[in-house]
């Protein structure tokens, strides 16, 4: 053998190996961000289950339906993508945190606006409605937070912390 190579055993391995070119993202499944995005999938799925338990209120409701499922569904695409590797793997050429930096800020603010009015539709007493809009509040936050993250990712440090020392 020439100075380094592999044994062909071990290069047809190798090559098997990449050829699925799908693998399980050890890092990402380490990270805060998948954290997060367990957590959107957890309170998003609380959220608008309850929601659609509980019935219809017309257009309000549809919109409501709209933010809860679209996020959750988005959401599992995005941790999929993550998980398997996809993302970096085939996907290289787009520019990932920008992409989850604005999915993040834009179902910030959705989530935001929808626990809201789920709160203007709770009656004390619904106690189904009361958890709904908990869970709602709590799906916000995370995202917020996770737009943080991604903010970070993205610049390598917050906005105002100071990068240069005095």
């Amino acid at each position: 053998m020439e100075g380094g190579t592999a044994t062909p055993a071990a290069a047809a391995a190798a090559s098997n190996t990449r050829a699925t070119g799908i693998t399980i993202n050890m890092t990402f499944l380490s990270s805060i961000s998948c954290l997060f995005y367990v957590l959107e999938f957890l309170f998003g799925l609380i959220c608008w289950s309850i929601i659609a338990s509980v019935g219809g209120w017309g257009a309000t409701y549809s919109f409501i339906m709209f933010v809860g499922v679209t996020s959750w569904l988005l959401t599992i695409f995005f941790l999929l993508l993550h998980i398997f590797g996809i993302a970096e793997n085939f996907c290289s050429g787009i520019p990932w945190v920008i992409v989850e930096l604005g999915h993040h800020g834009f179902w910030s603010l959705l989530y935001f606006i929808n626990a809201i009015i789920i709160a203007t539709y709770t009656h004390p007493n619904n106690g189904k409605m009361v958890t709904s809009t908990v869970f709602g509040f709590f799906n916000t936050v995370v995202h917020v937070a996770h737009t943080l993250v991604s903010l970070k990712k993205w610049r390598g440090a917050f906005p105002w912390e100071s990068s240069s020392s005095s």
